[in-house]
């Protein structure tokens, strides 16, 4: 982060807005799906251990191995999208920065470079976030 207060304050305001979403997300895409998926798992494993006890009891073993496959890759991802997070502030910065002195850079003939300035940022972004998604990064391994 710079030592502007500005710039501060734009990265301030686009945490808040982003947490908001975020925290709506949480719920409505974390929270009720896990109750959700937890009923549903807790059914199928009295309903397959009801059938074949064995086949249960290979299904339960499995689940650990899961557990830290989602473990390891959750890091990764979790990582990515801190990036993509900075990323994008770093574009609504440049957005809200420009329409903070919007007198100053039409007064200097600015737009241009202001323009080019959001797209490069807005680009990165975009970059980012094609990268942390599972085909993609599938697509570019090999």
């Amino acid at each position: 982060m710079s030592d502007r207060p500005e710039k501060r304050a734009l990265d301030a305001i686009y945490r808040i807005q982003s947490d908001a979403l975020a925290l709506q997300h949480l719920v409505t895409e974390g929270l009720i799906p896990l109750v959700t998926s937890f009923f549903t798992l807790a059914g199928m494993i009295y309903f397959t251990a009801h059938l074949d006890a064995s086949l249960a009891l290979v299904a339960l073993s499995i689940c650990p191995i899961l557990f830290f496959l989602s473990r390891y890759y959750r890091r990764r991802l979790r990582g990515r999208a801190r990036e993509i997070k900075r990323l994008e502030s770093s574009a609504l910065a440049v957005v809200q920065e420009v329409l903070a002195a919007l007198r100053v850079v039409k007064a200097f003939g600015q737009e241009g470079r202001e323009e080019e300035r959001l797209v490069c940022r807005s680009a990165e972004g975009v970059r980012a976030r094609l990268r942390s998604r599972p085909a993609a990064s599938s697509r570019h391994r090999g």
